[in-house]
């Protein structure tokens, strides 16, 4: 008779080979959540360059290929093909180090991107939780869209939306589309919740939410969730990302690319 503490570690080791292998194609979308890109992180919400581009160089030799929601757009209303493996990268609030450090790496992996912008602090500081950290201005925003960066809101003042009314949420959207039309920044009707926050629990208030973003004109809004999105978008508000950390590589990094997390 076998061992059955044989047959259960060969039961584990088979599903985390089966779990680190590429998703079925054309079913999968993992977006994904960066902050900042920066040598010598000290947070969770940065990786190093050396840790970053070795997950661009993970996800290109496993056939992932960069869209950008523009992409995703175009395949919802126009039926447009997406690649076989597609993946999307994310930047929230436009810290200055994109330019510095992580963007080199996107371009030398023809990789797009999306940065979300707390459009009221452009050129400013990461003020909303005391921290002293500069944030990208217009000139260098401009200057980042001709290397495949696109842009969407993070609210003007990286404010939790739970926090906010019906109208302020309205008002603050609206508020965002034209400080960027004025600067004309050319941007994307895409919001990031700030925080991952969103009315999640509360059935009626997720249903004003929502159309309040589609009053506003906004096409997907993303959260953190840590799941991979299934093809096609059933719920385009809550279309989820997959907060990545400066620990995730290889089979790390390999496993949140097939289930979103680390859990098996």
């Amino acid at each position: 008779m076998l061992d059955i503490t044989f047959v259960i570690t060969l039961m584990l080791c088979v599903g985390l080979i089966v779990s680190l292998g590429p998703p079925p194609i054309g079913k999968a979308l993992p977006v994904l959540m960066y902050h900042q890109v920066r040598p010598h992180p000290s947070s969770d919400l940065a990786v190093s360059p050396e840790t970053f581009e070795h997950q661009l160089q993970q996800l290109h030799q496993k056939g992932y290929q960069g869209i950008s929601f523009s992409d995703l757009a175009s395949h919802i209303d126009e039926k447009k093909p997406l690649p076989r493996r597609p993946v999307i990268v994310t930047f929230d609030d436009g810290y200055t180090d994109i330019e510095t450090y992580a963007l080199p790496i996107l371009q030398a992996y023809n990789m797009p991107s999306t940065v979300f912008l707390p459009v009221g602090m452009i050129g400013a500081q990461n003020s909303w939780d005391g921290g002293t950290e500069p944030l990208l201005n217009y000139e260098a925003l401009f200057r980042l869209m001709e290397h495949r960066v696109e842009y969407g809101l993070h609210t003007m003042r990286h404010s939790n939306v739970r926090n906010l009314s019906d109208q302020e949420l309205s008002t603050d959207i609206q508020e965002c589309i034209n400080t960027l039309n004025v600067n004309q920044l050319p941007h994307l009707p895409v919001l990031a919740y700030p925080y991952g926050a969103f009315h999640r629990h509360d059935a009626a208030k997720r249903r004003a939410m929502r159309r309040v973003l589609d009053e506003a004109g906004i096409k997907f809004a993303v959260r953190i969730g840590s799941r991979i999105n299934r093809i096609p978008i059933l719920r385009r508000f809550e279309v989820t990302r997959i907060n990545v950390h400066n620990t995730d590589i290889d089979w790390r990094f390999a496993l949140k690319l097939r289930r979103g997390r680390l859990r098996l």
